[in-house]
C-alpha cells in the first residue's frame, strides 16, 4: 500500500511539473507571440549557444518577423526589432520597463552598480551621478586622457612596419585611461601589461566553459542558481572580484582619511550630490518616473561607500570594453579603406593645430563621429538590450507578461536593410545631415549601441571624447594597412561581448 501511494505521489507531481513546464514554455505563444519551438527547462538557449546569440537572432527575425517570442533557458523573452515597440519599452512606457534582468548569482560589486542597480535605488543614484558626466566634468578627464594617447602613439611608434594585434595596443590604451579617470591609478599597463589591473580584467570578459556552462545550468533551472548561491559559488571569478572591490575601498578610505582630492570618478562620487533641476525622467513631455522620486531620493542624498566602489568598477568596466572595441574596430576597418583614411585626416588638420586637441576643437570633427557611428553600427560592443516587463501590458494584439524579458536584439537591428540599405557595407555618409539623411531613423530608434531612454549609457560622451582623441594622436603619424593575416571579411564570435574569432592583425607605417 505505502509503495502504491508513493508511486501516485511521484506520478501526480511529475504530471504537475509537466503541466506547469508545457504552461510555462507556451505562455508566449497564447499571448500572440510567435517563435521558435523551445525544449524543455533549456527553453532555446542551446540554439543560442550553438550558432551565437546575434545570428539566431536574424535567423528568427528572418523567420518570425519584428517581434517573437523565445526562452533564454527558463525565462521568456520578447525580442522586438520594430521601432515603435522599442521606444514604447525604452522610452514612452519606461515606468513599466525600468529594470534590467539581473543573471543568477553575479557578485554583488556587479549587481549593486549601476548597470544591474533596479527600481528607486537606480533612479536615486543615476540623478547623483547624472551631473557627473556634464561637459564640464568630461574637460576635467582630457589631459589624463591625453597623456595615456601619447604613450599609445610612441608605442605604435617603435612598430613601424611590424604587424601587431591591435586589440592588445587598444585595452592597454583603455585600461591606463580608465585606471586613471575611474580610480586616479597611474598603471601603465602600455609598458607594464602584467598589472594585475590588466590581468585580473582578462578573465571577466573571456568566459571559461565553466562559465558557460553555469550560465546554461542556472539560466534552464533556477532553483539551482540559488542553491549554488547558497553553497558559495559564483559566475565569475572570486579573486578578480575581490582584488577590485580592495582596490576601490582602499582607494576611497585614503580620500577620506587624508582628505585627499584627485581628478577622477571616484572624487565625483564622493561629492555627489541630488540636484531636482538635472533630474532625467521628464523626456519628450513623457513622465518616465514615479511622482515621489524626488521624495525618495532625499532621504538619501548620498551615495553608500559600496555604491561608490561598485558604480566606480561597473563604469571601469564598461569603460574599457567599450573603448578599446571601438578603437580596434575602427583601425581595422581604415586599413581596408585608405580613402576613408584620408578623409579623417584631412578633418583633423583642418580643425586641430595644437599637440593636444582641446574639447572644444574635439566637437568639430563631424565626420569623425559619422566614422565612429558607422563602426559602432557594423561592431556594436553590447548586441542585445533587455528590460524586465513589470505588469501585463497589451500592444495590439499582443500581450507581454509579467516577468518576461523584452530584448532588443542591436545587431539585427543595425543589419535590417529597411534601417540602413547595404548594411554590410561600411558607409559613414549614412550619419550625414546633409541630404536629409540621419543617424539612426525612427526617431533614434534602430541606432543603439549606446542605448536610449533613461538607462542609455551614462558614460557615452566619455567614451566618444577618449576614442577621438586617441584617434587624432595615432593619424597624424602612422596609418593602419592590412597584410596577408588579415581575415577579411571579419570573422566574429557571436556569444557573449561581440568580438573577433582570431586576432586582428594589422601593420604599422609611418607618415
Amino acid at each position: 500500500m505505502e509503495v502504491e501511494v508513493t508511486v501516485a505521489l511521484v506520478a501526480a507531481i511529475l504530471a504537475m511539473l509537466i503541466v506547469h513546464l508545457y504552461r510555462h514554455f507556451t505562455q508566449l505563444r497564447r499571448n500572440g507571440i510567435p517563435g521558435p519551438t523551445p525544449w524543455p527547462l533549456v527553453g532555446n538557449l542551446l540554439q543560442m549557444f550553438y550558432r551565437g546569440v546575434n545570428k539566431t537572432d536574424e535567423e528568427w527575425f528572418q523567420k518570425y518577423g519584428k517581434v517573437y517570442g523565445c526562452y533564454f533557458g527558463y525565462q521568456p523573452q520578447v525580442v522586438t526589432c520594430d521601432p515603435e515597440l522599442i521606444k514604447n519599452v525604452l522610452v514612452k512606457d519606461f515606468h513599466n520597463f525600468t529594470d534590467r534582468p539581473v543573471p543568477k548569482n553575479i557578485p554583488r560589486l556587479l549587481s549593486e552598480g549601476l548597470f544591474f542597480m533596479q527600481g528607486r535605488n537606480w533612479k536615486r543614484v543615476r540623478n547623483l551621478l547624472t551631473p557627473s558626466f556634464s561637459a564640464a566634468k568630461l574637460k576635467q578627464f582630457l589631459p589624463i586622457i591625453d597623456k595615456c594617447a601619447s604613450v599609445l602613439a610612441t608605442n605604435i611608434g617603435s612598430q613601424i612596419r611590424k604587424e601587431v594585434d591591435v586589440r592588445k595596443i587598444f585595452s592597454h590604451f583603455t585600461m591606463d585611461a580608465i585606471a586613471s579617470t575611474a580610480f586616479g591609478i597611474d598603471i601603465d599597463s602600455q609598458n607594464q601589461p602584467e598589472d594585475p589591473f590588466v590581468t585580473h580584467i582578462e578573465r571577466l570578459f573571456i568566459p571559461s566553459s565553466f562559465t558557460r556552462i553555469y550560465v546554461v545550468l542556472t539560466s534552464s533551472i533556477p532553483i539551482l542558481g540559488d542553491a549554488l548561491k547558497y553553497l558559495g559559488f559564483s559566475s565569475s571569478p572570486g579573486k578578480t572580484i575581490d582584488f577590485y572591490q580592495r582596490t576601490g575601498q582602499t582607494l576611497i578610505d585614503e580620500r577620506k582619511k587624508h582628505k585627499m582630492e584627485r581628478v577622477d570618478f571616484i572624487q565625483l562620487l564622493l561629492k555627489a550630490e541630488f540636484d531636482p533641476a538635472k533630474s532625467e525622467y521628464i523626456q519628450n513631455g513623457v513622465d518616465i518616473g514615479p511622482s515621489d522620486l524626488s521624495e525618495d531620493i532625499q532621504q538619501k542624498e548620498k551615495l553608500t561607500d559600496f555604491e561608490i566602489n561598485a558604480t566606480a568598477f561597473v563604469f571601469f568596466l564598461a569603460g574599457f570594453e567599450t573603448t578599446a572595441s571601438l578603437l580596434r574596430y575602427s583601425t581595422y576597418v581604415l586599413a581596408l579603406h585608405p580613402d576613408i583614411e584620408a578623409k579623417l585626416l584631412r578633418e583633423i588638420e583642418e580643425n586641430i593645430q595644437e599637440e593636444s586637441p582641446t574639447y572644444q576643437n574635439l566637437a568639430t570633427l563631424k565626420y569623425m563621429d559619422q566614422f565612429f557611428n558607422e563602426v559602432l553600427r557594423m561592431y556594436p560592443p553590447i548586441t542585445r538590450l533587455s528590460r524586465t516587463c513589470q505588469t501585463d501590458i497589451r500592444y495590439g494584439d499582443m500581450v507581454i507578461p509579467r516577468g518576461t524579458s523584452v530584448v532588443v536584439p542591436v545587431w539585427t537591428v543595425h543589419y535590417d536593410p529597411e534601417n540602413y540599405p547595404d548594411s554590410e557595407v561600411f558607409d559613414p555618409e549614412r550619419f550625414s545631415t546633409e541630404g536629409g539623411k540621419t543617424s539612426g531613423g525612427a526617431d533614434g530608434m534602430t541606432f543603439l549601441p549606446w542605448g536610449v531612454g533613461p538607462r542609455h549609457c551614462i558614460g557615452m560622451r566619455l567614451a566618444q571624447v577618449e576614442a577621438k582623441i586617441a584617434l587624432v594622436h595615432i593619424l597624424r603619424k602612422f596609418r593602419f594597412e592590412r597584410t596577408e593575416k588579415t581575415v577579411v571579411p571579419l570573422e566574429l564570435l557571436h556569444v557573449g561581448v561581440l568580438r573577433p574569432k582570431t586576432p586582428i592583425l594589422l601593420r604599422v607605417a609611418a607618415r
